[in-house]
């Protein structure tokens, strides 16, 4: 944590937005502790390897 502050990638800014963002990541990981159990793991590779594809796709038009 010293060596990021020294880098000066450890800003206040981002201190304020991880507060921020804290129960956000806390919500999403109790909602995935409930659907563990709902949802087949196999559904869930899938959505993931779809989501990681759009989201590859997406980067590369916005670079072009």
């Amino acid at each position: 944590m010293i060596l990021y502050g020294a880098l000066h990638i450890l800003t206040l800014d981002a201190l304020k937005m991880s507060l921020v963002l804290f129960p956000f990541g806390c919500l999403g990981l109790f909602a995935g502790m409930k659907c563990s159990s709902r949802v087949s793991e196999r559904v869930v590779r899938r959505v993931t390897a779809v989501l990681l594809v759009l989201s590859g796709v997406s980067l590369i038009l916005k670079n072009l």
